[in-house]
């Protein structure tokens, strides 16, 4: 993983971002699946992209899902297509750190058209978010409570199975990390620019605030608000 302060989107295409419409295709209780296709299926020569949002499930609670569907609403995001350039570096397989739906929301691309499998192919993602973390007042409460519940946790153990809670988090969009995985699952160029407010980016623990930027060669950059940031993320496989 190399890192590094300024922006690299000069050298990069520019990318129309535009409002996407996202549909339901998996909830299990858990954690809920949403995607939204960015280009034409009509039209066969039109690239296609198809961005999904994994994150907490709304499990029926009515105000989770207006808290989810405002979240989504606010979700701007483009492609371009490029020729095939060196890879960011040497990359694995799988994002080295686990997805966490308790605390995180994923961020997937995959390229529909062209087919990638036919030939290598570039792309550039940017996608326009904003990321709602706890200010320090609101952090003490949730974590005392945290405490708490843990405690009760362990003591009844044997009769719930709740024991590893992190921590009490009422809101499936507020205080949780973004995690953006690469598209090909080897690293990625990815460039993170604050637009307002401020957040953390990971590997690293680089701060930035409103028109900083920071450039990642990872397989997934995370984005964690500070307490909160709108930000852009462009990514370049």
């Amino acid at each position: 993983m190399s890192t590094q302060q300024g922006s690299s989107a000069a050298d990069n295409p520019d990318v129309k971002l535009q409002q996407l419409s996202f549909l339901k295709t998996q909830d299990d209780n858990r954690a809920a699946v949403y995607q939204a296709k960015i280009g034409k299926l009509e039209v066969p020569d039109d690239p296609v992209l198809e961005l999904t949002i994994t994150m907490a499930s709304p499990a029926g609670d009515e105000k989770a899902e207006r808290e989810i569907q405002e979240f989504l609403s606010g979700v701007r995001a483009g492609f371009a297509v490029t020729p095939p350039g060196a890879d960011g570096g040497q990359g694995g397989n799988q994002d080295p750190d686990a997805f966490n739906v308790d605390n995180e929301i994923l961020f997937e691309k995959e390229l529909i058209r062209p087919d990638a499998s036919k030939g290598p192919v570039g792309v550039t993602v940017v996608i326009q978010v904003a990321v709602e973390g706890y200010s320090l007042s609101e952090r003490v409460p949730i974590a005392l409570a945290s405490g708490v519940l843990r405690m009760a946790s362990w003591t009844v153990r044997r009769h719930i199975r709740s024991y590893n809670v992190t921590y009490v988090n009422s809101s499936v969009v507020k205080g949780r990390c973004h995690r953006h995985r690469s598209r090909t699952g080897n690293n990625m160029t990815a460039t993170v620019t604050s637009s307002s407010g401020s957040a953390n980016v990971f590997p690293g623990n680089s701060r930035i605030n409103r028109g900083d930027s920071v450039t990642k060669v990872v397989i997934a950059v995370r984005v964690c608000g500070n307490p909160n940031c709108s930000y852009t993320v462009r990514e370049v496989t």
